[in-house]
């Protein structure tokens, strides 16, 4: 039927070479000018628009994208440095130590010479043998043992490799003793260790059933709600008075469409229709469109309202949802996940427990640092 799929702005534009002016500015089932590529001419329209479908989990989102960057930063980073010094990882050498534990904990370990002589990293001039992989290990803690041979490459990068590389290129730089790098330094580390034990004391025994799920749902439904919603059709203006000329035509019949794809009108909702989905989780984000869209009335053009963001708004309420349960297939992946977590909370808890046992003569509390702290 020739319908390609759903597709943004940046991605249509790099994969279809549509403008963006026309992208935002076309309507559905409109026919533009056709496209000149490589091989002929591109006929297209667009059959549909939608939503985003987490707009209502916002803050989650912002927050879990951030997170998403910021460790695709640090590997974008590493793979530079990794390049830069020509890291490169033996496996033969990966395999001999896991032949040689064949399962035990790795303070049982007691390579030849031979074997503890091979290389597992080499970067440079420089290379971690085995010797030094047990030892830095047992440094950090790790004596029990290795993860899964399929993960021993992800964790083994975490915990050698990448401090070994960053070591080196805050040598080079001159501030491998700044108390700011010898801080992360020693963070990261860490947690690498916390994330490996984790993965292995914790999260492998993690399990969650469907009846469980079902279960959970059924005597606590309440908890999962939809967020009550309304849907506005918004359009910005610079000033005032260009924001009470906008709602005099669109009170008159004027279609908003037309009017967004002026240069002097913008939209916090969808580029050419102006729809916006608004609930309570957003209000931090447009607490005054928020505010008025909930008291106001369906059809009934409201503003100019001065948002936060400097512009004038002119908006129309098309629908009003409230609050309600939402389905079994709709919520059960945020049950599992609720579930999930609650096991996750219960084991952790459970070995910080038997770690504080364990090492109760190597732990000293400090009651007066705690009060310090709480009134500071």
């Amino acid at each position: 039927d020739g319908v390609v799929g759903w597709f943004n702005h940046a991605e249509s534009e790099r994969r279809f070479r549509i403008p963006r002016r026309l992208f935002f500015s076309v309507q559905s089932r409109e026919f533009p000018e056709p496209i000149r590529l490589s091989r002929g001419w591109q006929i297209y329209t667009f059959v549909d628009e939608r939503e985003g479908e987490l707009a209502e989990y916002y803050e989650e989102v912002r927050r879990v994208v951030y997170e998403r960057e910021w460790d695709a930063a640090n590997r974008r980073e590493l793979e530079l440095i990794k390049h830069k010094h020509g890291a490169e990882l033996h496996t033969n050498a990966l395999r001999k130590l896991y032949d040689h534990l064949n399962g035990r904990p790795l303070r049982v370990a007691d390579l030849s010479s031979e074997d503890a002589a091979l290389s597992l990293y080499t970067y440079g001039s420089e290379a971690m043998t085995l010797d030094n992989v047990v030892r830095n290990l047992q440094a950090t803690g790790v004596s029990g043992p290795l993860p899964q041979y399929e993960r021993a490459v992800e964790v083994f990068e975490k915990l050698l490799l990448r401090p070994a590389l960053f070591a080196r290129e805050a040598a080079e730089e001159g501030w491998e003793e700044e108390p700011e790098f010898v801080a992360w330094f020693g963070k990261m580390r860490k947690k690498a260790l916390l994330t490996s034990l984790m993965e292995r004391r914790v999260k492998s025994k993690i399990h969650v059933s469907e009846e469980e799920v079902k279960d959970y749902h059924k005597h606590n439904s309440s908890q999962f709600k939809t967020l009550p919603s309304v849907t506005i059709r918004e359009l910005l203006a610079d000033n005032a008075e260009d924001a009470k000329d906008f709602r005099r035509q669109l009170e008159a019949g004027v279609n908003i469409a037309s009017l967004l794809i002026r240069r002097d009108v913008e939209t916090h909702g969808r580029p050419r229709s102006g729809r916006l989905q608004l609930n309570p989780i957003l209000a931090p984000r447009y607490p005054v469109l928020v505010e008025a869209a909930f008291a106001a009335e369906e059809g009934d053009w409201v503003g100019p309202l001065e948002t936060a963001d400097g512009h004038f708004a002119v908006f129309q309420v098309v629908e009003s949802k409230k609050a309600e349960v939402e389905t079994f297939d709709r919520a059960k992946d945020r049950v599992k996940g609720l579930l999930r977590q609650q096991q996750e909370d219960q084991l952790v808890g459970d070995l910080i427990s038997r770690l504080r046992r364990k090492y109760a003569d190597r732990v000293v509390l400090y009651p007066d640092r705690i009060l310090l702290d709480e009134e500071s």
